[in-house]
């Protein structure tokens, strides 16, 4: 109301031209100072939530010759071999070539029929050195 009053008053000396000019300098200068302070708010808000999202996260990486499980979901069996009392984890297994973070080669049996490119989501790190299976023993137990 005071804004509308002034500029009434204003209006009517005729100095509308420079109140204005005026006005609009002092906004531009406020939304400068605001979109600094939200630019500060935004960057701060999205380091804590990169943060919070990420701390229970681990970089899970292996190296070529390094022996891992394998986890083998239901799309990956052959057709009707699949049933819910099957092993879900096969191995150990050679990891033969790091393709990028994500996929890896793994030497799995060739008789196996599937891809032999896996994610790192389905490589588990290998911790015993009892139970280690022959690649025979392998194919019967995957068959």
């Amino acid at each position: 109301m005071f804004w509308l009053n002034l500029l009434i008053l204003v209006d009517e000396i005729g100095l509308t031209r420079i109140m204005n000019e005026q006005i609009l300098f002092e906004w531009r200068i406020r939304e400068s100072e605001f979109a600094k302070r939200a630019e500060t708010w935004f960057a701060g808000s999205q380091d804590f939530l990169f943060r919070h999202t990420n701390q229970h996260r681990r970089l899970k990486t292996f190296e070529e010759g390094e022996l891992v499980m394998i986890h083998l979901r239901k799309e990956r069996f052959p057709t009707s071999t699949y049933n819910k009392t099957k092993m879900k984890k096969y191995g150990p297994f050679k990891i033969l070539k790091k393709m990028s973070d994500n996929a890896y080669v793994v030497d799995v049996p060739s008789n196996w029929n599937i891809s032999n490119i896996f994610n790192f989501q389905e490589i588990f790190i290998f911790h015993g050195e009892n139970e280690v299976l022959s690649n025979h023993q392998l194919e019967d137990e995957f068959l």
